[in-house]
């Protein structure tokens, strides 16, 4: 399976630019580009379906992950078990490029968004 650039639409959600490669595919994960533009942050959520794959491509992310908090940069990655609870957040003044593999595959009404 081929999946080309040109053939994603991007999706924006809470500030966040989102590239779903693999929506309404039948597989076994899932795979997203993410921009995270100055001053934006994911939710504070959990899932209770997936493991999360977070790689950096580029910039400098701040992560959450069950109250704890990490600095990552380019080619850190961060994983976030089933169950764990995580938000992540741009300080800087720079995009910051993410991808994240969801295994299983992404599913909104299996996470919980707790704030």
């Amino acid at each position: 399976m081929i999946i080309k650039n040109s053939e994603i639409k991007q999706i924006n959600w809470n500030g966040l630019k989102i590239y779903d490669y693999t929506s309404e595919k039948n597989l076994s994960s899932s795979l997203a580009y993410i921009i995270v533009p100055p001053g934006k942050s994911h939710r504070k959520t959990l899932s209770n379906r997936s493991d999360k794959f977070y790689f950096i491509i580029s910039g400098k992310i701040h992560f959450i992950v069950n109250e704890k908090e990490f600095i990552l940069s380019e080619r850190d990655c961060c994983i976030i078990q089933k169950g764990e609870t995580f938000f992540y957040r741009n300080k800087t003044n720079k995009n910051v490029k993410l991808l994240l593999i969801h295994t299983p595959c992404f599913k909104l009404d299996s996470e919980v968004f707790l704030d």
